[in-house]
């Protein structure tokens, strides 16, 4: 009697067909996120989930399974036409900046309140690495979530150079903060919706345009309740855009990526636009898994500036790269 392995599938083949199966689901509830709340959390892997459809796309084409192949290609476009945009030049789009416009340097970094839980000597939360990125960038503006007390003592070295602005530690000993090198018209700490963080707004002065910097922290939407709270903060913001000015940049960790619908309506309400647009990706948590990195930390702009330059910095004490 021969033993006839013919029926049996290689189990490299069973795993290609499973992970495809996954992605198709993934991807499913990702077209669902405006449905459930819980449907949102798929979205932000959009660019993976697009890269990981690739082999599956190859082995059904390879063995003309045109069902599957043609549900991947339809996933696949709807990724594309969310990440393409990442890569277009703003300026194709119609936002340029006007003539007379001078630089502005801002550094985003979120230094991670976890530290300030778990670490009692601030000699080991590593400020020297920061204080390099800093004299690198050289940026006019420090925009901070997640500080404390401990962080401010930690790098009083450079503060010297940046004499203006305010850190909010009114909620839980960690708030946000704003450092800047540029004399600030006002700076204050706002609170929006039902968020117990605050945020901090300040106005400065870029030649003749009144500029507004809004530096904030939106809950992460991993239960019900807090996805209702950063969905409460969103719509207060929109709902007092029009006292900010017409020169905007709101930044600060969002939790929420580019793909998310809630965090595309409110850049669409705000009348901003995505800084990235024009630099890719530029993943920024979480540090200590680069492949599964996403893009939670942003900057929004209006659209009367043109950014010249977006980089992810180096991995710093933290979970988000600066």
């Amino acid at each position: 009697m021969s033993n006839n392995n013919s029926g049996k599938e290689n189990p490299l083949v069973k795993l290609l067909k499973l992970s495809f199966g996954l992605l198709c689901f993934f991807s499913f509830a990702s077209l669902l996120s405006t449905w459930w709340w819980r449907f949102e959390l798929f979205s932000h892997w959009c660019y993976h989930y697009t890269l990981l459809f690739l082999p599956g796309l190859f082995y059904f084409g390879w063995k003309r399974k045109f069902i599957p192949l043609a549900i991947g290609l339809i996933f696949v476009c709807w990724g594309l036409w969310q990440i393409v945009p990442l890569y277009q030049n703003p300026i194709l789009l119609g936002r340029a900046a006007e003539e007379n416009d001078k630089g502005l340097r801002i550094l985003l970094f979120n230094v991670d309140s976890d530290l300030f839980l778990q670490e009692r000597d601030h000699k080991s939360l590593e400020f020297d690495p920061f204080k390099a990125v800093v004299n690198e960038y050289d940026p006019h503006i420090l925009a901070l979530n997640e500080f404390f007390t401990k962080w401010a003592k930690g790098i009083e070295s450079i503060r010297a150079r940046y004499p203006h602005g305010l850190f909010d530690s009114t909620s839980k000993l960690v708030g946000p903060a704003i450092w800047s090198k540029i004399p600030l018209t006002s700076c204050e700490a706002k609170k929006f919706g039902t968020v117990s963080v605050h945020s901090m707004v300040a106005t400065l002065q870029m030649g003749e345009k009144d500029v507004t910097l809004l530096v904030t922290h939106a809950l992460p939407p991993i239960k019900k309740v807090l996805f209702q709270a950063r969905n409460a903060q969103f719509a207060e913001m929109v709902k007092k855009r029009d006292h900010m000015g017409k020169s905007l940049i709101v930044c600060g960790d969002f939790n929420s990526t580019t793909f998310s619908p809630y965090l595309r309506n409110f850049c669409q309400d705000m009348g901003l636009y995505d800084a990235r647009a024009g630099f890719g990706l530029q993943a920024t948590w979480p540090t200590f898994f680069p492949p599964l990195a996403i893009t939670i930390d942003h900057f929004f702009l209006s659209p009367d500036f043109q950014v010249k330059k977006y980089e992810v910095g180096p991995r710093l004490s933290s979970d988000h790269y600066p």
